[in-house]
């Protein structure tokens, strides 16, 4: 088999130039004596025909010159036995590791199945002579960018997806965006049965509906209770407001609770409004944020589409704009040994905007886990295994100039140009005896 550059053999079409110059060459013409001209009779003048082939072997040594320099620039590639095996024994594998909050459910040996996952991709990495990782909330979304890198490397490619494969993660469109010439494995990771019940709460202003979910492969479990609602608390999230709008703080308090999870998380927060007393203070002695948790609360607050609406159709005038970055502005400091992140609120405690500041921060200390990723059921393993396939035969890449023969056909230009500069001067000194001859001949007529 021979691997080749099919743009380059364009160049073939550059064979047509010495026969060109062959037909269009102006030939010399060879002078003639003789004694008289008085018994030769008048003659009408002919055309000669000049399109006569002539020297055909040096024409054929030309043509083949110019071929062996466009095979060259092919750069072909042989694919002897040898190579093949040589080729075959490299394998170029990229992972891509489900990270969504599916694979955060515990898993059978311990810890968490995105544990299990990673421990796997290192494993699978190690069989590869090249490799990559990628961890993705949504591997499909990966696909293309992963096939582009797989068609740059050399030797067999396979791509690897290791995954809990909820119900939907993968489809038979998916799988068709992988060539077939790239290999493709699925790696399942198992979750441990009998996962807790699951929690949803929704409120209203005095009651709170809890809505206890158990799932199975088969079916969904739910039973609700309603109970009065408690005076909403967060230990973690403080409101620093003056003592005339500590009622109104409360009570966006108490309207944002209403419609967002109670906060769980460790991560201080504090929300500071313009008539507390010790803002000034707290400016002076901020510092800029600086830990990831902290830039995860600003992201879900930006994108916070409550928010957005708020800050865009308030009539507080500290608040006109539509970007949710204008209802505060952001810092941090020491709190309990711990580092807290301050929100500092241009509007009053009692303003829309602060209660929807509030939820959106309860919202982002408490992200809940989309419906879709608490499904149980998974893609069963007879279609996995039906999507999986081995990698194909390993082919050298256009860019490796290592793998070319061209350099024989190189040999071959040279050695022929060799060739045809021998016969040119073969054939010149034929001319000049033939010639001399002739005017030898011509002279002893004349004479």
């Amino acid at each position: 088999m021979i691997w080749l550059n099919p743009w380059a053999w364009l160049g073939l079409t550059a064979v047509a130039a010495p026969i060109l110059v062959h037909l269009l060459a102006r030939r010399r013409a060879r002078p003639l004596l003789f004694p008289t001209l008085r018994f030769i009779g008048a003659s009408r003048p002919v055309l000669a025909r000049r399109d006569r082939w002539s020297d055909l072997a040096v024409l054929a040594v030309r043509v083949a010159i110019l071929a062996a320099a466009v095979a060259a620039l092919a750069q072909p590639h042989f694919m002897t036995s040898g190579r093949q095996q040589q080729l075959n024994r490299a394998l170029a594998r990229s992972v891509i590791v489900d990270t969504s909050d599916s694979m955060r459910r515990p898993a059978p040996a311990g810890g968490t199945a995105l544990d299990a996952a990673r421990r796997d991709a290192e494993q699978l990495t190690k069989e590869a002579a090249t490799h990559r990782v990628l961890e993705s909330a949504a591997p499909t979304r990966n696909l293309a960018s992963e096939v582009a890198w797989l068609a740059t490397q050399p030797g067999r490619r396979e791509l690897v997806v290791v995954s809990d494969f909820q119900t939907g993660t993968f489809t038979g469109a998916d799988v068709a965006i992988v060539p077939a010439e790239i290999g493709l494995r699925f790696v399942r990771i198992g979750v441990a049965p009998g996962v807790s019940p699951l929690e949803r709460r929704s409120r209203t202003a005095s009651r709170e509906t809890v809505a206890r979910m158990t799932l199975s492969p088969t079916a969904t479990g739910v039973e609700w209770t309603s109970r009065a609602r408690n005076a909403p608390t967060s230990p973690r999230l403080m409101l620093l407001a003056g003592d005339a709008e500590r009622p109104l703080a409360d009570a966006a308090m108490d309207a944002a609770g209403a419609i967002s999870p109670p906060e769980s998380s460790e991560h201080p927060v504090a929300i500071v409004f313009p008539d507390f007393p010790g803002r000034a203070a707290l400016l002076q002695k901020a510092t800029a944020i600086a830990e990831p948790w902290m830039f995860d609360v600003l992201v879900a607050l930006r994108n916070n589409a409550m928010l957005t609406a708020v800050s865009a159709g308030s009539e507080d005038p500290a608040s006109t704009l539509s970007d949710p970055a204008s209802s505060f502005s952001a810092a941090s400091d020491d709190a309990g040994g711990r580092r807290r992140l301050l929100l500092f609120s241009p509007a009053n405690a009692g303003s829309l905007t602060s209660a929807a500041l509030i939820a959106g921060v309860l919202s982002a200390l408490a992200p809940s886990t989309p419906a879709s990723e608490l499904d149980p059921s998974t893609i069963n393993d007879e279609t996995l295994k039906r999507w999986e396939r081995a990698p194909g035969s390993a082919a050298p890449q256009p860019d490796d100039r290592t793998a070319s023969d061209g350099r024989w056909f190189w040999a071959i230009a040279l050695l022929l140009l060799a060739v045809e500069a021998l016969m040119r001067r073969s054939r010149r000194s034929r001319q000049v005896t033939a010639e001399s001859h002739t005017a030898e001949a011509t002279h002893a007529r004349v004479a």
